[in-house]
């Protein structure tokens, strides 16, 4: 289990679990579980003292705990270095839990703020390493899938194998997180479709009819049947003339329930093609995804 207060980084979390919740352990890697007593009192005195702007923690909070030791000081590094040092190390660790939490549907999430504890005693003191509000947008009729706990098993599986991999570095896996991140929809959508690209047109040596071929391999590896693969085929192609037109025709999206159906139906897409990714990244290139097409294969089933 987990240790409750050392060594650990935590981040308040927004768009998870909310209310009171049993401590969940991920595969021995990070816990996500409410604010201990002492913990909200040492860390709401410094909230008020020094970062006002912060919210306070409250018990129906849902904290991010990674279980994983702190790097000790060098002896040639100064304080100040060896604390942004750990900053990075925290923003990295905590980065990665997320990513696995959203790959597996967790939730549109992000975090409020990072904290560290400074001993392996209930009563210690904390020091903060972020605070910077890296939260999602919330836009009216996007509605983020949400699977707790029908992906636990699968969410266990991923950190338990990918977890010292640092898929969070991966080119994909960057623009599907800043996806979260964009404030603009103009934005989020360029990042969905840019990292769609960066999959289905990996060593394209011909650089024409690529919105056909993006669409068409979306279709094929991630849809069962022809009625489901002519909707995704239809909505990458949509994605992609959009993309077009927002890059170079300075095109604004509108937030309406249509495009936010359209962002949300590209992030699922690019989601689950990442999770394929991470299995088998042999199959993204050109030539072995026309391949699979033209044998009728077919990862999401029979065809």
């Amino acid at each position: 289990m987990a240790s409750y207060y050392y060594p650990s980084v935590i981040a308040l979390v927004e768009g998870i679990l909310s209310g009171e919740i049993e401590p969940i352990e991920i595969s021995g890697k990070f816990v996500l579980r409410n604010p201990y007593p002492a913990e909200m009192i040492k860390v709401n005195s410094i909230i008020k003292d020094e970062f006002n702007s912060l919210p306070e923690l409250r018990p129906d909070h849902c904290l991010l705990e990674i279980n994983e030791s702190i790097p000790n000081a060098e002896t040639s590094e100064t304080w100040l270095e060896y604390h942004h040092n750990i900053q990075v190390y925290g923003q990295k660790l905590i980065l990665r839990a997320l990513t696995f939490l959203r790959l597996c549907q967790f939730g549109h999430l992000g975090f409020v703020y990072l904290f560290v504890p400074g001993a392996n005693i209930e009563n210690c003191a904390y020091s903060f390493l972020d605070t910077r509000f890296q939260t999602p947008p919330k836009w009216q009729y996007y509605t983020c899938p949400y699977d707790f706990p029908e992906n636990f098993p699968e969410l266990e599986s991923f950190v338990g194998q990918f977890w010292n991999q640092k898929i969070e570095e991966d080119n994909v896996v960057r623009w599907f997180n800043k996806s979260f991140l964009e404030p603009h929809l103009e934005d989020k959508l360029t990042d969905l479709i840019f990292a769609l690209e960066q999959l289905y047109l990996r060593k394209e040596s011909e650089r024409v009819y690529l919105s056909y071929k993006l669409a068409m391999r979306c279709a094929f590896l991630l849809a069962k049947n022809r009625e489901e693969r002519m909707h995704v085929f239809e909505n990458v192609r949509n994605g992609y003339k959009n993309r077009s037109k927002v890059v170079h025709e300075g095109k604004r999206l509108e937030s309406d329930e249509e495009t936010m159906r359209l962002i949300i139906e590209l992030e699922g897409y690019l989601r689950k093609s990442i999770l394929v990714y991470l299995k088998d990244n042999i199959i993204f290139n050109s030539k072995n995804l026309d391949n699979l097409i033209l044998s009728a294969g077919c990862l999401g089933g029979d065809s």
